[in-house]
């Protein structure tokens, strides 16, 4: 529930704070979620092979389900709702039909033939590039499943993963140019910035906001101004979602949700 947009949704009053942020302050923030999902701050999980099955077991596996893609069928047939293709096979048909009534019926068909024919092999080579196309786009798209990550797991100490092993209570080292694998909780950071834009395009209720605070703060005093203006993004969540960029900065994450339990996932 961390990670719902509605729950994650920045309040139009200034004062307010996410609904996120209170269920973390009902779970006893950082330290409440470490005893909860059984896992410490430093040294992570368990990690044996009983503990992995059971928290797959409970929790589910990282692995995104990949969008799916246009059949091959379909991007052959999408080639005919051009407007061009669709000119160029009612003029050959024309003209095809016209030869009947001429002498020379036979040259007439068989140039008619040909053209028809062109155009279904240009359709086919335009769809198999197309198809090539998405096959590459889903390749792309599951980089998030097997990207390397490095994670603390108990006597394995730290070590590199693929994205889709890890598991809910793992703690994962968070580095400058990472990609987060999955939903999680900032434990321990040091000038974190995740771009999540991917998540807010526009991002136009935070602009709503800023635009009522920035009215009201026109006949304030510059000490007030700075402690009114001090909301939400210049206090961010602790909260990481899978797929997120991160800018700059290093940290820890605590893994809250993975595989269909993520934001993306959903």
């Amino acid at each position: 529930m961390f990670f719902e947009k509605n729950f994650m949704k920045v309040p139009k009053n200034y004062g307010e704070t996410t609904t996120s942020l209170k269920l973390l302050e009902e779970c006893g923030y950082v330290d409440g979620m470490l005893q909860l999902l059984v896992t410490d701050k430093e040294t992570g999980i368990i990690g044996d092979l009983k503990d992995l099955t059971r928290r797959n077991n409970l929790f589910g596996r990282n692995n995104i389900k990949l969008p799916s893609i246009t059949s091959f069928g379909d991007l052959l047939a999408s080639q005919f709702e051009d407007s061009a293709v669709i000119t160029l096979w009612w003029a050959t048909t024309v003209y095809l039909l016209f030869s009947f009534f001429g002498d020379d019926t036979l040259l007439i068909l068989m140039e008619a033939l040909t053209i028809y024919s062109g155009l279904f092999l240009a359709s086919v080579i335009a769809a198999i590039c197309d198809y090539v196309k998405e096959r590459q786009f889903l390749v792309i798209k599951d980089e998030i499943n097997n990207q390397k990550v490095i994670v603390y797991r108990g006597q394995y100490g730290q070590n590199q993963y693929l994205s889709r092993e890890i598991v809910v209570g793992d703690i994962i080292d968070i580095q400058e140019g990472d990609i987060v694998p999955a939903d999680m909780i900032l434990v321990d950071g040091l000038n974190i910035h995740v771009d999540e834009s991917k998540y807010n395009p526009g991002d136009e209720e935070f602009r709503d906001v800023k635009k009522s605070l920035s009215v009201v703060t026109q006949e304030m005093g510059e000490n007030e101004k700075m402690i009114f203006t001090n909301n939400h993004k210049e206090n961010p969540d602790p909260f990481l979602l899978t797929g997120s960029y991160v800018i700059r900065g290093q940290g820890k994450g605590l893994v809250c949700a993975v595989g269909k339990y993520t934001r993306i996932g959903k």
